[in-house]
């Protein structure tokens, strides 16, 4: 019969955890230099979670009309670089009763933030077909 040293596994596998997160706060109003009329709030910090992130961007979507759409999470896939899912959202109409059965959220495409200086980021979309790579600066 084998000894216990005899029947230990011969190579041991070693696990490396790697830590990807914001190496800055990015809170603030993003936009293009060169493109009026849109852009996006960035929103970190929470207490319970200081790598989540939380982005309403407000744009125009593909029939000219006024859209809202989010993007929130905390999977950084390298420091200062996050890819989050982004949704629609449409409710009732603001000057009527409010009625949350009318608000709906719609999987529309994806997002990457890629964040090169703590007032730069190239933001890269594929959302409802459109695919585009912008540059925006954070307003001071």
């Amino acid at each position: 019969m084998a000894s216990r040293q005899q029947r230990k596994t011969p190579h041991t596998a070693t696990m490396r955890i790697t830590k990807t997160n914001p190496t800055r706060q990015y809170t603030g109003q993003w936009a293009s230099a060169n493109e009026d009329a849109w852009g996006m709030s960035v929103i970190m910090g929470f207490p319970n979670n200081a790598k989540y992130i939380f982005v309403p961007w407000y744009t125009y979507d593909s029939n000219g009309k006024a859209a809202w759409y989010i993007f929130q999470g905390d999977g950084w896939s390298a420091n200062d670089k996050i890819t989050l899912d982004v949704y629609r959202y449409t409710g009732p109409n603001w000057g009527t009763a409010w009625n949350n059965s009318k608000v709906a959220n719609t999987k529309v495409g994806t997002a990457t933030l890629t964040f090169t200086s703590a007032t730069a980021v190239t933001f890269q979309y594929n959302v409802d077909n459109a695919n585009r790579t912008v540059s925006l600066a954070k307003l001071q």
